[in-house]
């Protein structure tokens, strides 16, 4: 009797310290501002370097981190269309203006070329697109299978690892 009353008194205490906890946790999990139809654009010397479209954005002011959702990021050179990335999740960390694409990543460029990776980044100060994944570039001509690049946003510069290369036509 007396072993079940202390093993009641130990539940119930331990028991309401886990459950005040709890609230705490999804507290840190609850966004800053959820903002549907979200657009942020990066211009440089006046003229627009990329903007980002996405259906929703959950904002982590603490964080500096914009988490998206099916995110289209549109690039320019010298203020004219270059190329589009889109994936099935996103991030923007709101100091570095470094977007992350997660899933299932697709590069596209005015040029007709594209290129199917996951996981891929955007490092803004570089201005580089970096992955380690395995990628699949399509240009005319060929088809490059590889694991790991590193590329311009347009795709002009490019280096894959590990490629294999095969003709079509």
């Amino acid at each position: 009797m007396f072993t079940r009353i202390v093993f009641l008194i130990i539940l119930i205490v331990f028991g309401g310290c886990e459950a005040r906890k709890m609230p705490i946790r999804e507290v840190s999990e609850i966004p800053d501002q959820a903002i549907e139809k979200f657009t942020i654009t990066e211009t440089k010397d006046g003229k627009t370097h990329w903007v980002i479209d996405s259906p929703t954005a959950k904002i982590y002011e603490d964080q500096k981190k914009a988490l998206l959702t099916a995110p289209v990021i549109r690039f320019f050179e010298n203020g004219k269309y270059a190329s589009t990335i889109t994936a099935e999740k996103g991030s923007v960390d709101m100091n570095t203006y470094d977007i992350i694409g997660n899933g299932k990543c697709t590069v596209t460029t005015v040029k007709g070329e594209s290129l199917e990776t996951s996981n891929l980044r955007y490092l803004s100060q570089a201005q580089k697109i970096v992955t380690d994944e395995n990628v699949i570039l399509v240009k005319k001509g060929s088809i490059v299978h590889g694991k790991g690049m590193e590329a311009a946003p347009d795709l002009s510069t490019i280096t894959i690892r590990n490629q294999t290369t095969e003709a079509v036509q």
